[in-house]
């Protein structure tokens, strides 16, 4: 397993300059595939610390992602859609990106949202790699 941090930071919030968006994002490649571990928001302010690396991964012909969600705080519209672009680029090169160990609340507002209808969401890491195979 070879893990790559990717990007890290503390984003100011610009309308509030007292409320600080903490982010990391690691990249684990564990051969078959390659699972990114987001944490903090998801978030217009953070989108760019990881939106270039998942659309690189997620337009590479036969992709295999597991997105770790086990320390995303919260997920916004900005968030949301760059979630939704990436897997549907790995659909369209023929590859599979899944989601895993979601917090309750992040859970129960994608049920709410019909994303689980849309979106390979599973409970954790161990179910994640079962459907990749």
């Amino acid at each position: 397993m070879v893990e790559v941090k990717v990007e890290s930071g503390i984003v100011s919030n610009d309308q509030d300059r007292n409320t600080n968006v903490p982010f990391d994002f690691v990249e684990e490649d564990r051969g078959d595939y390659i699972v990114l571990c987001p944490k903090g928001g998801i978030c217009n302010s953070t989108i760019k610390f990881m939106k270039n690396r998942l659309y690189d991964l997620s337009c590479e012909n036969g992709c295999r992602i597991v997105m770790s969600m086990k320390d995303v705080d919260f997920i916004d519209s900005v968030g949301l859609g760059t979630i939704i672009t990436a897997h549907k680029n790995c659909v369209k090169c023929g590859g599979q990106i899944v989601f895993c160990s979601m917090s309750p609340m992040i859970s129960k507002n994608m049920k709410m949202l019909h994303m689980d209808k849309l979106l390979n969401i599973v409970p954790d890491l161990i179910t994640a790699e079962e459907v990749l195979d």
